[in-house]
């Protein structure tokens, strides 16, 4: 019997303490015609690197959570 693959995603994201933000990097599938199994080295490498030169250009979007969205996570 074939068992199914469960569509799940990766997420690469950077976070932070200095600036008490998290940066999502990228988000991938893990499996199918566009997933990976693993990302290497440099494709981490790149994916960081394309991060910090949006933080610098400040061209990345920013959600604001207030504490009672917080308390619901909780």
């Amino acid at each position: 019997m074939k068992r199914g693959k469960s569509g799940s995603y990766r997420c690469i994201c950077i976070c932070s303490p200095t600036t008490n933000c998290i940066y999502l990097g990228c988000i991938y599938p893990k499996t199918d015609s566009d997933g990976f199994d693993n990302l290497s080295k440099q494709a981490y490498k790149e994916i960081a690197s394309d991060i910090s030169q949006s933080i610098e250009n400040k061209s990345l979007k920013r959600l604001d959570i207030d504490s009672q969205a917080l308390m619901l996570l909780n």
